[in-house]
């Protein structure tokens, strides 16, 4: 949300993406608390964890509504603190579809629109001014103890930033791979009840 904020304040639209409605309207609300410009706020309820097809679906209808994307912000994720022997199938998957999948769905479907220049509000914006964030984890720089099934999902969205970053180097968007370090949210406190 701090980006979201910042975006918006600098006076971007923002479009904020995650499948629980009552949150973001919430989080809608938390950016038009000083200024009440909801134009430049829109909200897509989507659970990121779907099929291909379906966030594609989600995505192309949402573009023809709002317009073009300029910076995008993969940071869908959680994590699971459990030995790998003791991490469930379906938790391992669930990881790799939310942490790993999500992003590069996103990314597949609103690359193409990236890629187009477009004039918007007087201004031609060129595939090399736009910009991929992918918010990875430091456990894509090594992997710890409780932790196999949720670094094998951050070192995917590495790769895949990786290789992005080279296909795109001379035609844009940019590509930027963070490695955040754990954050104190209750999603990571939730992460460490399971195990420890």
């Amino acid at each position: 949300m701090a980006l979201a904020h910042l975006f918006y304040n600098a006076g971007a639209s923002v479009t904020l993406i995650a499948r629980d409605i009552p949150r973001l309207r919430e989080a809608k609300d938390s950016l038009l608390v000083n200024t009440g410009d909801a134009n430049r706020v829109h909200i897509l309820p989507l659970d990121l964890g779907a099929t291909y097809s379906r966030i594609e679906q989600e995505l192309t209808a949402h573009l023809s509504r709002v317009g073009g994307v300029d910076i995008l912000v993969n940071c869908a994720g959680y994590a699971v603190s459990r030995s790998f022997i003791d991490t469930p199938a379906e938790a391992i998957e669930s990881l790799i579809k939310t942490n790993y999948l999500a992003s590069a769905y996103v990314v597949k479907v609103l690359l193409p629109h990236m890629l187009k220049p477009c004039t918007r509000n007087g201004v031609h914006i060129h595939s090399l001014d736009r910009r991929i964030v992918f918010v990875s984890s430091m456990a894509a720089q090594v992997s710890v103890f409780g932790f196999a099934a949720y670094s094998a999902s951050k070192y995917a969205v590495r790769g895949l930033a990786e290789a992005l970053r080279m296909e795109l180097e001379s035609t844009g968007p940019f590509v930027t791979l963070a490695f955040p370090p754990d954050t104190d949210t209750p999603g990571l406190a939730v992460s460490f009840t399971l195990y420890f």
